[in-house]
């Protein structure tokens, strides 16, 4: 390793993102808020809007708040760009998060 100091942040980076969004057993994310999300249906959610893998990836990533906040605006599936549009979404919730309101707008 050319870096162990780079190394080690990166490791840490990893852990708390996996500790922030590890499932329970029963495949259920709770976010610090209290917001909880079942994985399946983010899963579900991620098939049926044809999402790519990009955005699949950083759906699953985020917490389950701002994952609550994008999918309760509905289906993308008729975007011209289904990815975008998520893409677009989690910056929304992620935004009204900071401000403690409310991203279902």
């Amino acid at each position: 390793c050319r870096n162990p100091s780079s190394a080690v942040m990166g490791r840490i980076r990893d852990a708390k993102l996996a500790a922030r969004n590890s499932p329970t057993v029963s495949g259920v994310v709770t976010s610090n808020n209290g917001v909880q999300m079942d994985q399946s249906e983010v899963e579900r959610f991620i098939m049926q809007n044809r999402l790519d893998t990009g955005a699949a990836r950083s759906l699953k990533e985020e917490t389950a708040d701002v994952q609550r906040a994008v999918m309760d605006r509905g289906s993308v599936v008729d975007c011209t760009n289904p990815s975008a549009a998520i893409m677009g979404r989690i910056n929304d919730a992620k935004l009204a998060r900071g401000r403690g309101g409310n991203s279902n707008n």
